[in-house]
């Protein structure tokens, strides 16, 4: 679903968005650097000035409307999550279909599987070969599951850094029941030589950015292996901020979020 956002317009940034404009108009048949370009434009609502959302300007602009915008973003999204996870060794692939095949491996490690058996028999890896080795490694995980045993499970360190964003939660929140204490006092007859809202307000705000700042969920771009992600930052797991962030085809492959 197509969002409204509106953005004061600089020349810098309109300049920004029609050098966009012509690297989605002249790249669409290699896709990628048009699906670079069309992020840009949404993710900074460069759209806004004229257009009421990104879907009407991407149907002026370049005749296709938010969704078949968003499956490119998600296409190039897939494969460097797999690029990431797969580092040297990832199989080039150059087309929407072939991402699109390889997203319904869910995770980035599942992914590199699948990639691994088509490298593995020498084969080209088009879009009808990628879909048929992603339904073999699915195959081999119920078999798994089945057997009793743990299929992709979190880094330790990972896993660490997640629960102790959870226990950060709790003291999060006792910081602002605090300052609600503090802001009922200042209210009273006690409290008249008190900064009524000042303090407690700027308060509040930080513990809004170390909510969205917290490690938040385990990296969908990279399967948590970190290493050199962009995603993550080599982390292996996501804040809230960059979770909300990345595409929806990768965010269901999430195996933990923290909320």
């Amino acid at each position: 679903m197509a969002v409204t956002v509106k953005v004061v317009m600089t020349d810098a940034m309109k300049a920004r968005r029609d050098e966009l404009i012509e690297i989605v108009k002249t790249n669409m048949a290699g896709f990628r650097l048009a699906a670079e370009a069309l992020l840009e434009i949404w993710k900074n609502a460069y759209y806004s000035e004229k257009h009421k959302d990104f879907g009407e300007f991407c149907m002026e602009h370049f005749g296709f409307g938010y969704n078949y915008a968003r499956k490119i973003i998600n296409a190039d999204a897939t494969i460097k999550s797999y690029a990431a996870a797969a580092g040297t060794g990832a199989v080039a692939l150059t087309n929407e279909a072939q991402a699109r095949a390889l997203s319904k491996a869910g995770s980035p490690k599942d992914m590199v599987k699948a990639m691994s058996l088509i490298k593995k028999q020498n084969l080209t890896p088009s879009a009808e070969i990628i879909s048929a080795a992603v339904r073999q490694i699915q195959k081999e995980n119920e078999i798994v599951v089945a057997q009793g045993q743990t299929v992709n499970p979190l880094p330790t360190e990972v896993a660490l850094a997640i629960e102790e964003g959870k226990s950060l939660m709790a003291a999060l929140s006792d910081i602002k029941a605090k300052c609600n204490e503090i802001d009922k006092f200042a209210a009273s007859k006690f409290g008249v030589c008190m900064p009524s809202g000042q303090l407690t307000n700027v308060i509040r705000k930080a513990v809004d950015q170390i909510k969205l700042a917290r490690p938040y969920a385990d990296c969908v771009y990279c399967g948590s292996v970190g290493g050199n992600c962009s995603g993550c930052g080599g982390r292996g797991w996501l804040t809230k901020t960059d979770f909300d962030s990345a595409p929806e085809n990768l965010k269901q492959n999430s195996l933990v979020v923290t909320e």
